[in-house]
């Protein structure tokens, strides 16, 4: 099976998995390999972010400044491209009454539903709804034969909720931001920084991975931007299919409330890569157990077991019949 492809600021193939295999979207540009989707249906919350250049006036210093850049310079570059910085919501208000831009990312898995609100020069766009009924808009006629209403398709694209998701925020930031830009906020605010020779190895790994297939990658992204049909095979071996999501337009209703009117959604297009392997750098495995190992609480002497118990009580009874 093929091995997943990272090339940072190139292009990413990878499942996204913590193990075995899975389709793997082939995701292109400065992100690719630093930032995924971000897979907001694993929330149970709402967050804001800002543009970088607004934090830093408002007082909340960039990610990149926790980190020693000699220590892991790699993944301070990284982080001093991002767009977005996570704050807390009273420096977003802060930002809104001065007219700076904001985003709020909402989503809760127990109500299978959420929103977005981006706030840009006193305008605000955006919805807020359950994922079943953002679907159907969607995609017309989903879920009509099935009253629970699959959040996706079977093979992961058009109905995909975290794609959906994406595909609106570009629409309403005027394609400014992306649920890319908000996972890689996101890991920027949750990096230990006592983890950084960690992320350094895991850095150095990764560039060795990246320079020993930069020309497949190459040769990959080549072959896609030519492709005339929707199924592509690279001479490695490699088998792409195109997925392409037709154009929609988001209009309101009782089950979904817009913020500044219909948003206009065009198609989508992307190639999916089928059954590739995990990928897990030897230094991510190693620091994945260690966080793991230190969750978990300290172990607590058990109950006696019967065993001790008659000991314990065939003890009692063999003095009281010797003082007896």
């Amino acid at each position: 099976m093929p091995e997943a492809l990272v090339i940072p600021g190139l292009l990413s193939i990878d499942p996204e998995l913590w193990d075995g295999v899975g389709p793997a979207e082939v995701t292109i540009g400065p992100l690719a390999g630093w930032a995924q989707r971000l897979d907001v249906t694993d929330w149970k919350t709402e967050r804001w972010y800002l543009p970088r250049e607004v934090a830093q006036r408002l007082g909340v210093s960039p990610p990149e400044r926790r980190l020693l850049p000699s220590a892991c310079p790699a993944l301070a570059a990284a982080l001093s491209a991002a767009l977005l910085v996570r704050v807390d919501e009273a420096v977003a208000m802060t930002a809104i009454a001065a007219q700076a831009p904001a985003l709020l990312v909402a989503y809760h898995r127990g109500a299978g539903g959420g929103g977005l609100t981006v706030h840009r020069g006193g305008e605000v766009r955006g919805f807020s709804g359950d994922s079943f009924s953002l679907a159907r808009a969607a995609s017309p006629g989903h879920g009509d034969d099935d009253d629970e209403g699959d959040e996706d398709d079977d093979d992961g694209t058009e109905l995909d909720v975290n794609l959906l998701y994406d595909r609106l925020l570009r629409v309403i930031s005027d394609g400014e931001w992306s649920l890319f830009d908000v996972d890689l906020a996101e890991r920027a605010a949750l990096l230990d920084p006592a983890e950084l020779a960690s992320y350094a190895q895991e850095q150095g790994e990764i560039a060795a991975h990246a320079e020993a297939h930069r020309d497949e990658g190459l040769a990959i992204l080549a072959a896609l931007e030519s492709a005339t049909a929707d199924a592509v095979e690279t001479p490695t071996g490699r088998r792409f299919t195109r997925r392409q999501a037709p154009g929609f337009t988001l209009g309101g209703d009782a089950d979904l409330e817009l913020i500044g009117g219909p948003i206009v959604v065009p198609p989508h297009t992307r190639w999916i890569a089928q059954d590739v392997a995990a990928f897990n750098p030897p230094e991510r495995v190693a620091r994945r157990s260690r966080l793991i190992s230190q969750s978990r609480p300290a172990a607590r002497p058990g109950p006696p077991t019967v065993a001790i118990l008659l000991v314990v009580v065939a003890a009692l009874l063999l003095l009281g019949w010797l003082l007896g």
